[in-house]
């Protein structure tokens, strides 16, 4: 990266003097050129795969019908591509004769329009695939919008020393095309209409978890009327919504007799002769004139190769509550990670405290 720098004429990619060191902090115009426009697209284009096969393999859940929301991501988005090619079209008047030496900074819109292209793929491709929310699209305009407030500082720092009129084109794309980011952002927060074939009987005093997006449910702002409620008056039954569908009783315990049944197929079609088909036979013998095995059927079989057991039970039970599990999980190492963060800045403030020569900016960083 440090070569490709200096050959398209740019300083090094990062300079501790420049960003560290200094009462003024910046970043160095390589690293603007390159990590802050590439970083956001290297993301999009390394999970989209992967989340678009998700949305392949999960069960269809409908189409969602073109609405007021969709509609303006998708239009700001291919905006945004569009300023991308302007801004490409631009430099290349620009810096005509120098244009070889200019390559890097070339390479930056042409990439950021198609991510933006692809951004409004994955849009459309959520809506066919009845996805209402979208945390891979919130993650890449958030950091978009991160990555853009460096430059935002710099054009800012430019306007108040050599006026709006050196280079008004640009500082006015550049503006148009924050506020749009700022736009996506905001959007992707709200959670869409739902699904044409979403069959959605009325339910009296439904869950607002149904229609919250996924940044309602991470934070559990769907919550709030409740405790807001609950705040100015004592709450009473018919307060309390009503559960969810895949939070009844009768569709948890049809998913988990579906893997049960599934388990119990597959090791019915184990060998006639194995130790496995024979503790079987037993178990039918317990269990005259019924239909299949009962509570009373072994749970821990050996495997195919004699080797060790499986516990079918929580065989199913993994198949039907893993990814909650798993998602708790990552949630609470998440979280544990914070909780050892804590104690690294507040050494750091003590010791921006200690140190009297140390910038004014470290401290309020």
């Amino acid at each position: 990266m440090e070569d490709l720098c200096s050959v398209n004429g740019l300083d090094p990619l990062w300079d501790w003097n420049l960003t560290w060191y200094t009462s003024r902090p910046d970043l160095t115009q390589c690293f603007q050129h390159t990590v802050l426009v590439w970083f956001p697209c290297v993301y999009l284009w390394t999970c989209s795969p992967l989340y678009l096969l998700y949305l392949q393999l999960r069960p269809h859940r409908g189409v969602i019908p073109l609405s007021k929301l969709c509609c303006s991501k998708t239009l700001l988005g291919l905006s945004l591509a569009s300023f991308g090619l302007l801004e490409m079209f631009y430099f290349v008047v620009k810096k005509n004769e120098e244009i070889q030496n200019h390559l890097l900074i070339l390479l930056g819109p042409l990439i950021r329009s198609l991510t933006l292209v692809l951004a409004v793929v994955i849009i459309q491709v959520e809506r066919m695939k009845g996805s209402r929310s979208s945390i891979l699209l919130f993650l890449f305009w958030t950091l978009l919008v991160i990555c853009s407030v460096v430059p935002l500082k710099v054009d800012i720092e430019q306007i108040i020393d050599q006026g709006f009129s050196s280079d008004a084109v640009r500082f006015v794309a550049f503006f148009i095309c924050f506020s749009i980011q700022l736009i996506e952002l905001v959007l992707s927060c709200f959670s869409d209409r739902r699904p044409l074939s979403d069959k959605h009987a009325y339910v009296q005093n439904q869950c607002p978890e149904e229609d919250a997006s996924f940044l309602s449910k991470f934070f559990f702002f769907w919550f709030s009327s409740l405790v807001l409620q609950g705040y100015r008056r004592p709450l009473q039954a018919v307060d309390l919504w009503s559960l969810r569908d895949q939070d009844s009783s009768i569709r948890i315990m049809t998913d988990l007799e579906k893997f049960w049944t599934e388990s119990q197929k597959q090791l019915q079609e184990e060998p006639a002769g194995s130790g496995l088909s024979q503790s079987w036979s037993r178990s039918w013998s317990w269990t005259v004139g019924s239909a299949g095995p009962t509570e009373k059927t072994h749970l821990l079989k050996k495997d195919r190769k004699g080797r060790g057991y499986r516990l079918v039970l929580i065989h199913a039970l993994g198949q039907s509550f893993g990814p909650y599990f798993l998602c708790g999980i990552l949630c609470l190492l998440f979280h544990d990670a914070f909780m050892f963060a804590v104690p690294q800045v507040l050494s750091a403030l003590l010791g921006f405290m200690r140190d009297k020569d140390a910038a004014t900016w470290k401290g309020i960083d």
